[in-house]
């Protein structure tokens, strides 16, 4: 009996227990859960890839759009049958009677190129635009009696046939008497000024890290970081490549890029100002299509083949485009 009384209590206690809790929550002021679906907002977006990896700038993507730069080889070794000049060249020897530029932005338009560089100034200092800074140019040369400059010839061209107009300037230079001093900076300056502002818009300028064959001569010397911020200053869409923030050189002159080679990778304190920071900098496959770089009469039998140069472009990668290094002959035309 003791026991079915306390289960009889036991019973009474939970029902009342029950009874309460209900009337509880039913008197209660805070209504049923009601469960509300979640609301897409589309006001607010994930992060744009460029706040996780680098993007290219629009330069740089319509750089790599184009897939293919020409790179034309025409100055002072043209005439003097070498490929590096000595810087001692009489200008007297430059002596075309004739620069086709429309021939050679032409046959450059018509075999797929979008973007065209001109040696404005190969390692002998020759300048093919009449430099105010060395007398060592096309103004003391007998072309169009030391009025020429082939430079701006070959920019108007390339705007008037809707083509992009870069120039290659040099670093080393062996008829400048401060190169390899903390003078040659300021001389660098002054050549690229002009060429940032008297020839149109520029989409590209090749910046050679060579120095030339003297040990004593290194990368540290130069102040290349201005030489970019130069550039920028006076055209922003400009790409500086090689020793500059945009492009890489792909590091052979064979015309060979690796498939892991990809377009971000870690800045440069010498190119970017800053270190191992994510930067957008993809690399540029460069080949002669001739055994070095200006035309020699005597290679016209190893020009490499059209086949050749075809299979190379396949095989440059895929994100770096194909740079082919042509040259114009003493007869002033590609031939």
């Amino acid at each position: 009996m003791i026991s079915g009384t306390i289960t009889s209590v036991t019973k009474f206690s939970l029902i009342s227990l029950l009874s309460l809790l209900f009337i509880s929550c039913n008197s209660s002021t805070v209504g049923p859960v009601v469960e509300v679906p979640p609301v897409r907002n589309d006001t607010v977006s994930s992060p744009g890839i460029e706040n996780v990896y680098p993007v290219p700038s629009e330069s740089q993507l319509a750089w790599q759009d184009a897939e293919l730069v020409m790179f034309i080889h025409y100055g002072m070794n043209t005439f003097t049958g070498k490929d590096i000049g000595e810087g001692n060249e009489s200008p007297a020897l430059f002596a075309p009677t004739k620069v086709d530029v429309k021939q050679w932005v032409s046959v450059a338009k018509a075999a797929g190129f979008k973007y065209l560089i001109l040696t404005a100034k190969h390692h002998d200092g020759f300048c093919l635009w009449p430099s105010q800074f060395t007398e060592h140019s096309v103004k003391n040369s007998p072309y169009k009696g030391g009025n020429g400059d082939i430079v701006k010839e070959f920019a108007d061209e390339c705007a008037a046939q809707g083509m992009k107009f870069g120039y290659y300037l040099s670093m080393w230079d062996r008829n400048s008497p401060v190169y390899g001093t903390p003078a040659y900076n300021d001389y660098y300056r002054a050549q690229t000024r002009e060429l940032c502002t008297n020839y149109g818009e520029v989409h590209e300028i090749w910046l050679d890290g060579y120095l030339g064959r003297n040990p004593l001569i290194d990368h540290p010397m130069f102040d290349w970081l201005s030489f970019a911020e130069l550039s920028k200053a006076l055209q922003p869409k400009s790409l500086m490549a090689i020793m500059g923030p945009d492009i890489r050189w792909v590091g052979n002159e064979d015309g060979l890029g690796s498939e892991t080679d990809w377009s971000f990778t870690y800045s440069h304190p010498a190119h970017h100002g800053v270190s191992n920071v994510d930067v957008w900098w993809p690399t540029e496959c460069d080949v002669s299509i001739r055994p070095a770089w200006f035309y020699h009469e005597d290679q016209d039998n190893q020009v490499k083949s059209a086949a050749y140069l075809a299979e190379l472009y396949l095989k440059s990668g895929e994100e770096q485009p194909a740079f082919a290094e042509c040259s114009a002959n003493y007869r002033w035309c590609f031939s």
